[in-house]
């Protein structure tokens, strides 16, 4: 008896962590086809550190941290190779978003691992994770170009 409850309780988490594959996957693939983070107004104000890690500029004149900004910019430099003529900004769009998931994801893994600390079930916090996915905020964490996604991470 003991079996088949463990059997369908790896069968319940392996179907949740799927559903956050998936929901991730998809998320990401609506957002970056729907929505450039260039034209956002963060981008805007953010875009000298760009200059400042392509040394464009010696300095940034900004008062926040360059952690995030750099891991964009690492993300742009391994980026495609073929800067086509106006397409610049769908490279740099792509890099912040890809970039941006990545950390969102990196922090979700943190954050599994603390509540299982807590001892919270897995199958749990997997569904409470497809729910967070589709939140406006983590929409918008994950679109704009904003160092507060890496402050999830590090949480």
């Amino acid at each position: 008896m003991k079996s088949i409850l463990s059997k369908k309780n790896n069968l319940n988490f392996i179907f949740l962590i799927l559903i956050n594959l998936f929901s991730a996957i998809y998320l990401f693939s609506f957002l970056n086809l729907n929505y450039l983070s260039t034209i956002s107004p963060d981008y805007q104000y953010y875009k000298d550190y760009f200059e400042y890690f392509f040394n464009v500029s010696q300095t940034t004149n900004r008062e926040q941290g360059l952690l995030y900004f750099f891991i964009i910019s690492l993300f742009i430099k391994n980026g495609p190779n073929h800067h086509f003529s106006g397409f610049e900004d769908e490279l740099i769009s792509n890099a912040i978003q890809i970039s941006n998931i990545s950390i969102y994801l990196f922090g979700l893994i943190g954050l599994y691992f603390l509540l299982r600390t807590f001892e919270f079930s897995s199958n749990s916090i997997l569904s409470i994770f497809i729910t967070i996915n589709f939140l406006p905020t983590t929409i918008n964490m994950i679109l704009t170009m904003k160092p507060e996604v890496l402050a999830f991470a590090l949480l």
